[in-house]
């Protein structure tokens, strides 16, 4: 009996002591690791542009704009032209931080043909033909997996994002409806959403 209470004595001894080096080391790493918090970054929009045919305008926030005109009007757009700012909120103090930018665009399956009508054209990788080019603060490229653009920003900086979007003028001149909207979703990494809608008037 007793070599029995004193094998559980040991054991007990062995368990608090692993509880109390694994408590310590959890502490440790608390106080000597700086804490990290998530970069956010803030995207807005500053201009909208599509040649100069449907009525255009955007929010004072910056997190959405819209574009509104006929069928026939929207249907003569070839390209949109959407700047946007990129910035950290809060800075990171890290001397570069990467974002990833991709894009929702709608798309409808026409009921006299069956065709499946986008309202961005594809590029040669399957991905929504969109051309980005990056000024100011940071650098980076267009991306095919996930389709979009992946750019870095400078802790404290801006950058200017120019996205050159080409536009299927088809979706609009062969859609069954009338009246109608088509929302743009612009998904940052760490960031807001940004909505572009095109609203059809007839």
């Amino acid at each position: 009996m007793r070599r029995y209470v004193s094998i559980l004595a040991i054991l007990a001894v062995i368990v608090i002591s692993v509880l109390l080096v694994a408590a310590w080391s959890f502490i440790g790493s608390l106080l000597h690791s700086p804490s990290q918090q998530p970069t956010m970054f803030d995207v807005s929009a500053t201009r909208v542009d599509d040649g100069g045919h449907g009525s255009i305008s955007v929010a004072p926030d910056g997190r959405s704009g819209s574009i509104n005109g006929s069928k026939a009007t929207l249907a003569g757009e070839n390209e949109v032209v959407i700047s946007l700012t990129v910035r950290q909120s809060p800075a990171s103090g890290q001397s570069g931080v990467s974002f990833v930018l991709t894009v929702d665009a709608p798309s409808y399956v026409q009921q006299s043909t069956g065709w499946t009508q986008n309202l961005v054209l594809p590029d040669a990788h399957g991905c929504p033909d969109i051309v980005y080019f990056q000024s100011g603060s940071g650098s980076g490229a267009n991306t095919t997996q996930p389709c979009g653009y992946a750019g870095s920003v400078p802790s404290g900086g801006n950058a200017s994002l120019t996205m050159r979007i080409a536009i299927n003028g088809a979706f609009f001149s062969n859609m069954d409806v009338t009246t109608s909207q088509w929302p743009l979703v612009i998904h940052t990494s760490s960031g807001n959403d940004l909505l572009v809608t095109w609203y059809v008037s007839g």
